[in-house]
């Protein structure tokens, strides 16, 4: 009997002193609880031009910055589709964002730019599951791609989020899109976002800055589908 009171005495006392660590490490110096930062749920649209989400300027921010923000450096490469259309873009693997681990992967914006100059774009490129073929670019191409704009930032989730997560976190989406049983497209006009919903899966958040919010849906195909 005594054996037992010790041993529930001493699990009570790691309960209070893991309590006591997790308040006393939620504070700051004044005493103040401090608000977990960098959530994939906040999210500031600071103009038309510019949204704020995980500390990125969306719509603002070049490449540059976004790296040095994260403090990772991202494999790049250019991907061209069956049209002839191409893009480049960053991939940032298991960033710890909040208290959450997720990979980033952000476009950036080439409208008005010769990216020939920055990869070869021949048979060499190598054929992708979405019908894409990717191509690495040169040292130059690397060089030039980080002074060039976000404009799209891709959140991939590494924990999988209920229905009642998302809701509780995001609130009710403007609209609803189903794709199959399991996947939906999540609408958010007013935070220029979209949320890809996996029953079976891990979660995408899509972000851009409002005046580009039609360019994101097109990009990921919301209205195709």
């Amino acid at each position: 009997m005594k054996k037992q009171w010790f041993f529930w005495g001493l699990i009570l006392l790691l309960l209070i002193l893991a309590a006591g660590y997790f308040i006393n490490n939620s504070k700051d110096d004044s005493g103040t609880v401090r608000q977990v930062k960098d959530m994939p749920w906040q999210v500031d649209v600071v103009s038309d031009n510019v949204t704020s989400v995980l500390s990125l300027e969306i719509g603002q921010s070049d490449l540059a910055s976004v790296v040095a923000t994260l403090r990772k450096v991202p494999k790049m490469a250019a991907f061209e589709n069956a049209k002839g259309e191409r893009i480049i873009e960053a991939f940032f693997d298991k960033v710890k964002l909040g208290v959450f681990f997720a990979a980033i992967a952000v476009e950036v914006d080439i409208e008005g730019v010769d990216i020939s100059k920055y990869a070869r774009f021949d048979s060499s490129g190598k054929p992708m599951p979405s019908g894409q073929r990717k191509y690495m670019l040169s040292k130059t191409g690397l060089l030039d791609a980080y002074k060039l704009r976000v404009w799209k930032l891709a959140y991939l989730a590494k924990t999988n989020y209920s229905e009642a997560q998302l809701l509780k976190f995001f609130g009710q989406p403007s609209e609803r899109k189903v794709v199959t049983k399991e996947l939906e497209y999540w609408i958010y006009p007013e935070k220029s976002m979209v949320v890809v919903f996996d029953k079976e899966g891990k979660e995408v958040f899509y972000y851009s800055a409002s005046k580009e919010f039609e360019r994101l849906k097109a990009s990921i195909k919301v209205d195709n589908e």
